[in-house]
């Protein structure tokens, strides 16, 4: 029922909006012609939901809506280059299952956005999966002809991890970020470390403390 209610009505509600409009006009016609009761009441019951739906749908947001709205406020984060409004998504607990935790990933980020250029983020064609308070989305990213060499105007995909953060629920934030493609590489399944540790001998990168 709940996959129904997120995907029907909240999400994505315009096919049931038709359906239901399509009841309560047909019901309105019958009762037109032949003043039933119970035509008007299909009727009114028809406009009736269509109202429910419609403010389920703009009051209510699912956890796909909000895993969304977290990487679009990431895409604007990157694309601006702000750093710290960066690690604004960053989950408190973020590893990679090594070197980088929450503090040196912010610090790595606003290295990397000193020298490279984000010209597009965008997600991939599988939607989020989610499993309780974790979820995976895979987005690809473009880098802008302005970065240096070897990272200019290359594509990657990234593979990024979810939780919700204990204090604010409805809230998510970024727990796990692995380099699945990063093209000037050629490597796959690329741990985060190793790439941050390469990005600071790019020309005119800033040196880390």
């Amino acid at each position: 029922m709940q996959p129904f209610l997120n995907q029907y009505v909240l999400e994505n509600p315009t096919v049931l909006l038709v359906l239901l409009f399509v009841l309560a006009m047909s019901a309105g016609a019958v009762y037109r012609v032949r003043r039933s009761k119970a035509a008007l009441a299909v009727a009114a019951f028809g406009a009736a939901a269509m109202v429910v739906v419609v403010t389920l749908a703009l009051l209510v947001d699912t956890d796909r809506e909000r895993v969304e709205k977290l990487l679009d406020d990431v895409r604007m984060a990157l694309h601006a280059g702000d750093a710290e409004e960066f690690r604004r998504h960053v989950h408190p607990e973020f590893s990679d299952g090594g070197s980088v935790d929450a503090a040196a990933l912010g610090a790595s980020v606003e290295r990397i956005l000193s020298v490279l250029k984000i010209s597009r983020i965008s997600h991939a064609a599988e939607p989020p999966r989610f499993a309780g308070d974790r979820a995976e989305v895979v987005v690809s990213l473009s880098t802008d002809v302005q970065s240096p060499a070897p990272f200019r105007g290359h594509e990657s995909t990234w593979l990024l991890r979810l939780r919700r953060h204990e204090a604010a629920p409805r809230r998510w934030a970024l727990s796990a970020i692995r380099a699945k493609r990063f093209e000037p590489l050629e490597e796959r399944e690329l741990e985060l470390g190793s790439l941050l540790n390469r990005i600071p001998r790019l020309p005119g990168a800033a040196k880390s403390n």
